[in-house]
């Protein structure tokens, strides 16, 4: 990334695509919301002067052209998603922290919910509350959605409850819904608007008929440990749940039975999931720091663990069109990942570009060189061209070993059978992106590996140029 972008200093604990898939929005808790062009991993906008604490959860319109967010200091800010100033805010009509924001479908409204109990709708346009504060819950409000059609809203709380509100009037049409033994941290509509699925602490998933307000399965049980995040798939026949006990479960949503799971793949929480635009994988984030994606139908690892983040993974979602998973995490970064080839090359990384002879490698940024020690273990099949860069074949399909399953330890990159395969500058470590990650916002110098421009032997010196 150009400039040496600097990213957030604190937590990430939200973020969010574009409709457009142009752009990404990410709440920090280092008080700031950041924007991010998600092609080319810069920031572009750094809003200043709205929230004085923790931002923890953000929203974009359904049209892209503003942004919301939610923060520990009581209040919600309205942004331009362009120019990246406050256009509504800091709106005040919380007491407590605002854990959840999200805009209506039809992008007139802005829901949120709070630690001190209540919900509270705003006009999206001119940031006034459209009616009092909505009351029932007993405690923190941690998680709102709209309905599909925009006319409903439902709440999830601490106080193990769960309501579902008219969102023209304000008034509780269903609830408190009571089903659940702990505190229900997520909850969401499906598809067509007619249930609602919920997860909480006591390890059990509850569906919900929205009409009637009845529960219309029993207790789903799969997990063994709290329940963090549920999704429905597109269609809304299934739904996927990530759990405390380090699972992944895949549930019938007509028949309420697990389809798959429970999955183990995670050595930690698993604290966010999420179906893929089509349907066909989940993406799965977890406290053990890694990503995986599964294929939705049988339950199988289809690509990681992936490795980019260096603390718990707070945040997983798709991309609208399904190209690209965004993922944020406690280390204070946010990565994004290629859901198709992993390896998207970005003229703007800090580049290291293997020209390889055994011994060395070069690196060429800007007006920076660097050249280093290089150990080689593995052969590439095109070893033995020795042709100037511009006649050689290129070589985008062979990395010398280094794949997402590849270690650092000691600044060396080794190989599954431990051998090493080449030495990575100290400044350099934290920002290194393994083959699938495309971007890692956050780190001072992103450091992506290139094997395209390999010439071996004497003529290595002939490939640096001024890309």
């Amino acid at each position: 990334m150009a400039g040496g972008l600097k990213g957030h200093n604190g937590s990430v604990f939200s973020v969010m695509f574009s409709p457009d898939c142009k752009n990404i929005v990410s709440g920090s808790d280092d008080n700031t919301i950041c924007v991010w062009d998600a092609e080319t991993g810069q920031k572009f906008s750094r809003p200043s002067n709205g929230h004085n604490d923790s931002v923890l959860s953000v929203a974009y319109s359904p049209d892209g052209k503003h942004i919301a967010s939610g923060s520990y200091d009581n209040t919600i800010c309205v942004w331009d998603a362009g120019t990246g100033q406050v256009v509504s805010g800091p709106l005040k009509e919380h007491n407590g922290a605002v854990w959840s924001i999200a805009y209506s479908p039809n992008g007139k409204c802005i829901v949120s919910g709070s630690s001190d109990r209540t919900i509270c709708v705003w006009d999206a346009e001119t940031g006034q509350v459209i009616s009092e504060p909505l009351k029932g819950h007993t405690h923190s409000v941690l998680s709102v959605a709209y309905s599909p059609d925009s006319k409903h809203i439902v709440s999830g709380s601490r106080d193990k409850r769960i309501y579902i509100w008219d969102a023209d009037t304000g008034q509780s049409i269903s609830g408190p819904l009571k089903g659940h033994n702990g505190i229900v941290f997520t909850v969401t509509y499906s598809p067509d608007g007619k249930h609602i699925v919920s997860g909480s602490s006591d390890s059990t998933i509850c569906i919900w008929n929205v009409e009637t307000g009845h529960m219309v399965s029993r207790f789903l049980k799969g997990h063994n440990d709290s329940v963090w995040s549920v999704a429905y798939s597109p269609n809304g026949k299934h739904i996927v749940s990530g759990s405390s006990d380090k699972t992944i479960c895949i549930w019938d949503a007509e028949t309420e039975k697990v389809v798959s799971g429970p999955l183990k793949g995670h050595n930690g929480d698993v604290f966010s999931v999420a179906y893929s635009p089509d349907g066909k994988h989940i993406v799965s984030g977890s406290h053990d720091k890694t990503i995986l994606i599964w294929d939705a139908e049988t339950g199988q690892v289809v690509s990681g663990p992936l490795k980019g983040h260096n603390g718990p993974i707070r945040s997983v979602t798709y991309c609208p069109d399904g190209n690209y998973i965004v993922s944020s995490s406690s280390d204070n970064t946010i990565c994004i990942w290629d859901t198709n080839t992993g390896v998207v090359s970005n003229d703007q990384f800090h580049t290291v570009t293997c020209f390889l002879d055994n011994k060395d490698i070069v690196s060429s940024s800007g007006k920076e060189h660097l050249l280093v020690d290089m150990v080689v273990k593995h052969k590439c099949n095109h070893q033995n061209y020795t042709s100037p860069p511009t006649t050689q074949p290129n070589c985008h399909s062979c990395t010398w070993g280094f794949t997402n399953d590849s270690r650092l330890s000691s600044g060396w990159i080794s190989g599954p059978n431990s051998e090493l395969i080449f030495w990575v500058p100290h400044r350099n470590r934290d920002a290194l992106l393994i083959p699938s990650i495309i971007h890692k916002l956050g780190v001072p110098v992103p450091t992506k590996i290139f094997f395209d421009q390999f010439v071996q032997g004497d003529l290595w010196t002939e490939c640096l140029t001024q890309h």
